[in-house]
């Protein structure tokens, strides 16, 4: 590159305006000893970077602890001709100069590059611009223009536009579109050049061909303009889609449009929420959540990361080692450093406010990572992302980079299972001291955020309590409004008072409020439980049944011809005839039906066979029914249950119950308007005792299990508490419904991005497992201690059927005793001989356990076949 100074030098030497040389000079006279040079090139357009390049020197010699760089101002007049640009520069790099850097995106400085090639001189660059020469130590922070066309692409790709229009404001930039020519996809695409500041005639001429999705490439000064422009042509209604090519589409107020619900979508290189102010302070914010200090544009953030990018380099190589070469052009010097100094930054790899900064083979950057931000009523908001990897990915937005590398002060109380103290926390220091569902949640979300916390605990102070007398909070309430710590951790219900004075994030737990209560003592097994699947009424029902079937079988015996027959088949001219439907068979048939057992009687008749077989329906679906209930009423305690709801608590007055006083479930019942909920509230508040004071000795739950006593508490809290202390059960549904959330300071700049996290663990049930973990895996006490419907079943549940079988037996010996003696009693009669001779000598024939009667009886002769 030596041909490019001689060229320069043989045109003859022509002095510089004298207020030119004196910035120079005057940039080459500050004060910093060995500190490293750093040029910085700027034109009319870009002097406002003057004074992020300051503040970002400043801010990178305080952060790296060796070597120290000096910033030197040069301004360049983009209308002097290149010669006489070329020499200003020269006139500094014979000073000694580390590096050199472009700092606007609007010229193209290829003498500058040129000379600094020729030099060996590191040149980074932050312009738009398409760089795809990698000749040379040249470095591009600004994302490749080629890169940038391929996101715009990929999203017109993926809405399915086939005809749009570019409206363009430079001529120059059209071939940088050439990927939507020289794809598979067919597009029919309008280019329009807006010049000057009026640009109805374009408007009104797309509005008339129909157009409705336009691509919007001009600075971010004209966009405002175009847009008003469009909006009263009626080009901004819900069926118009604007794609602005903007990197600052933040720094531009387009509130006027919202409401005509037009779609306007851009790009987003950096967080809008960051300042031009770099130092680590947090960022003042209004009530309104807006930051006081100035927005940051893109340039400006591409300044802050190209000097930090060129510190850290500079760091890691030990830059007192650096010894800058006086370059003079006309003799073709070179720095011998040079080349090692931009392998340096090549290689160097930063997180900066433009994200992650990193470099290809040619100096061209890589990994760029784009927002896809979208304007609606309430701002920007994020609907995906691009990365120059992965392409286009729609979904939960990335978290912001603020809270990156921060150490938040997190503040506690004690309380199960969200925050507990180890059992061997005398061993332990710091956060490892603590465990809990809390615990575990805020360390998952400082992993992702790549930030961490300093824990304390507050004591027994509570979460807060408002003193309307003097309008104070207290608890953590208190100490966050008092700022003594960033983020308050544990079961905090939401609520509206609380927002009032400080912020919440999204919720991580959906709860309500529900009632503890003991669980009531089993009653001991009935004997006759096996009665129960039936009400006394059925068992009448079905006794009368039996009666009135029985009758019913009865006379329609009697009256049916076929139910009568000859007793002595052989003898037909016999006149005597039977029925075997006797009021004791009758019932005897139906009993043995009921019981599914039959017997010796069976109907003859049409009618009496209808009659049984409806008995036999009847008797199958009662036999199924009992059955099917009986194995629930044996196996299952029964118990004597005083309240099921907090109706049930709010009419009695034997049991007492109360809340945490000052909590959301004590604001809750002091508010409420439900006519149920106000009883709770005046039969609680007559006596102090029914609630449970902030640090008092006993707890709700204590009291629940040594005294006759309600306690309301949020459901979560209630759930870990039965199953920790098994003789305690939930009555009753949810009264209410809402969530427990992590407490910031308000307006935090933390809270988005905590609440953006705990949304993503939601989606990927993350928040689910950690629930688990401690309700259902750690320390859980009564978990399948319930009791099971196929149990075994002890001898007082079946009892009451062996009583039955045994009054059956002694029922049945009476009955035999009596038919013994008189039958006996018949013999005696007969033979004459005295009743208790006739007694001995049955009973004595009755014991040999043979023979078919004790007394020899004719037998009717059997007729032959």
């Amino acid at each position: 590159m030596s041909d490019v100074s001689d060229r320069l030098m043989r045109k003859g030497r022509e002095w510089m305006t004298a207020p030119k040389l004196l910035a120079v000079l005057l940039a080459l006279s500050l004060p910093g000893g060995d500190a490293l040079k750093v040029v910085g090139l700027f034109d009319n357009s870009s002097a406002h970077l003057k004074t992020a390049f300051t503040s970002a020197i400043a801010h990178a010699n305080d952060q790296q602890q060796s070597g120290h760089l000096r910033g030197v101002f040069l301004d360049v007049d983009q209308r002097s001709s290149v010669f006489r640009k070329s020499e200003q520069l020269c006139r500094v790099l014979k000073t000694g100069v580390a590096a050199v850097l472009a700092l606007h995106q609007t010229t193209r400085e290829d003498y500058a590059r040129s000379i600094c090639d020729a030099a060996e001189i590191p040149f980074i660059d932050i312009g738009w611009q398409n760089h795809i020469n990698g000749d040379g130590l040249f470095i591009s922070l600004h994302p490749n223009v080629d890169t940038l066309i391929r996101a715009f692409y990929d999203l017109v790709k993926h809405w399915k536009w086939t005809s749009f229009v570019i409206l363009y404001e430079h001529g120059q930039e059209l071939q940088k579109y050439h990927e939507f020519f020289t794809s598979t996809v067919r597009f029919r695409v309008t280019f329009r050049q807006l010049q000057g500041t009026n640009y109805h005639s374009i408007l009104r001429e797309m509005k008339d061909n129909g157009e409705t999705r336009f691509i919007l490439d001009c600075e971010t000064a004209t966009v405002k303009r175009v847009l008003q422009q469009a909006q009263q042509l009626r080009l901004t209604t819900p069926d118009f889609h604007y794609l602005l090519t903007t990197l600052d589409v933040h720094a531009v107020d387009l509130s006027s449009f919202v409401y005509d619900r037009a779609k306007i979508t851009a790009f987003q290189l950096i967080d809008p929420g960051s300042t031009t102010d770099f130092n680590d302070a947090p960022k003042k914010r209004k009530g309104n959540g807006v930051s006081t200090s100035k927005a940051l544009t893109t340039e400006e953030a591409l300044v802050a990361d190209t000097v930090k990018l060129l510190s850290v380099a500079l760091n890691k190589m030990d830059s007192r080692s650096l010894q800058p070469y006086r370059i003079d052009c006309e003799a073709a010097d070179t720095w011998s450093q040079g080349s090692e100094v931009f392998n340096a930054i090549s290689h160097t790899r930063i997180e900066g406010l433009t994200g992650s900064v990193s470099f290809d083979s040619h100096g061209l950057r890589s990994d760029i990572y784009l927002d896809i931000v979208e304007v609606t009523e309430t701002g920007y908001f994020n609907v995906g992302e691009w990365t120059s990897k992965e392409g286009l990915k729609f979904g939960p937005p990335r978290v912001l980079v603020p809270i990156s590398g921060q150490v938040l002060r997190a503040i506690t109380v004690v309380e199960e299972p969200y925050v507990m103290v180890k059992k061997d926390a005398e061993f332990r220091t710091g956060n490892d001291r603590y465990e809990g569902y809390a615990i575990d949640l805020m360390n998952r979300v400082a992993e992702e955020l790549n930030f961490t916390y300093i824990l304390e605990d507050k004591g027994k102070i509570g979460h807060g309590v408002h003193n309307h007398l003097t309008n104070e909070w207290n608890g953590l309430i208190g100490e966050l409004i008092a700022k003594r710590g960033d983020v308050a951790l544990g079961g905090i219900t939401i609520s509206h008072n609380r927002e009032q004075v400080i912020d919440f994030t999204k919720p991580f737990m959906r709860l309500g409020i529900s009632i503890l209560y003991r669980k009531p003592a089993a009653q001991p097994p009935d004997l006759f439980s096996f009665l129960h699947p039936f009400s006394s009424d059925v068992w009448v029902c079905i006794f009368m049944a039996l009666i009135l079937v029985s009758g019913t079988i009865f006379l329609l015996a009697r009256f049916s011809p076929y139910e009568w027959y000859n007793p002595h088949p052989c003898n037909v001219h016999m006149d005597i005839v039977e029925n075997q439907f006797t009021i004791g068979n009758s019932i005897w048939f139906m009993v043995g039906s009921l019981f599914q057992q039959g017997s010796d009687v069976w109907p003859r008749a049409i009618s009496t066979r209808i009659n049984a077989g409806c008995w036999w329906f009847f008797t199958l679906i009662m036999i199924a029914s009992y059955t099917a209930n009986l194995a629930a009423f044996l196996a299952v305690e029964q118990t004597d249950q005083p309240i099921k709801s907090a109706d049930d608590l709010a009419k009695q007055t034997e049991i007492k119950y109360g809340s945490y006083k000052g909590g959301a479930t004590y604001n809750f019942f002091k508010e409420s308007k439900h006519q149920v909920y106000q009883k709770i509230w005046l039969a609680m508040n007559e006596d102090e005792k029914n609630f449970v004071s902030p640090g008092a000795k006993v707890s709700g739950i204590q009291k629940v299990i040594e005294e006759k006593y309600a306690y309301f508490m949020e459901s979560p809290s209630l759930e870990y508490s039965v199953n920790q202390h098994c003789e305690l059960q939930q009555i009753g549904g949810l009264l209410d419904s809402k969530g427990f959330g992590f407490a910031t300071q308000l307006n935090s700049p933390y809270r988005d991005a905590i609440s953006k996290t705990i949304l993503r663990l939601q989606e990927n049930s993350e928040l689910e497992r950690i629930k688990d973990n401690w309700w259902k895996g750690k320390n859980v006490v009564c978990a399948g201690k319930a009791q099971d419907a196929n149990s075994e079943l002890g001898l007082a549940n079946v009892g009451g059927v062996f009583i039955i079988l045994l009054g059956g037996i002694v029922v049945s010996l009476l009955v035999a005793a009596a038919e013994f003696i008189y039958s006996v009693q018949k013999i005696t009669k007969i033979t004459q001989r005295p009743f208790c001779s006739e007694v001995g000598q049955a009973f004595t024939y009755a014991l040999k356990m043979k023979g078919s009667s004790p007394v020899k009886l004719a037998r009717p002769s059997q007729c032959a076949i």
